[in-house]
């Protein structure tokens, strides 16, 4: 848990400006929101199969020089420089990844919760669910002061503190 708390603090400050967006239901509980979210997750990854695409980089190429300048003996001494080749790196991406997390989304809502976006806790929050994890074994109640947290690679509503 002090790893989560030290990964959180880096979280905080490296994302001031934005709140992650999760899912919440008033006095639902973190077993029933991770088997939900999982539960629509396998929905989607059946509804909305992998697409694969190739795609590549723009090749771009740097324009040819040539100089010449004359050298011992009555020649000319010409070099040329540039025509250096970058880009054109193949890449593969799934073209569904946009819609599968829309079906997610929907499936949840179905289920009855919201898809919020509320501030990062404040250090005193996870510092109290780190002594105290059974703090966060049910989601707060909608008249709470809420904030978002994260542990592990998921983010989850609490109470603020």
């Amino acid at each position: 848990m002090k790893i989560i708390l030290a990964g959180l603090a880096v979280v905080v400050l490296a994302s001031c400006d934005t709140t992650p967006e999760v899912f919440y239901k008033p006095g639902s509980t973190v077993t029933r929101l991770n088997s939900d979210l999982l539960n629509c997750k396998v929905e989607g990854t059946h509804a909305v199969p992998t697409n694969t695409q190739i795609g590549s980089t723009p090749v771009l190429v740097t324009p040819t020089t040539t100089q010449c300048n004359p050298s011992t003996g009555g020649s000319v001494r010409c070099s040329t420089y540039g025509g250096q080749v970058t880009g054109g790196t193949a890449y593969s991406y799934d073209a569904n990844t946009g819609l599968r997390t829309q079906f997610v989304r929907q499936c949840m809502v179905n289920r009855g919760w919201q898809a919020v976006s509320l501030p990062i806790c404040n250090l005193k929050t996870i510092g109290a669910i780190q002594e105290r994890p059974q703090l966060f074994n049910n989601l707060p109640g909608p008249k709470s002061k809420l904030c978002t947290i994260l542990i592990g690679s998921q983010w989850y509503v609490a109470e603020s503190l």
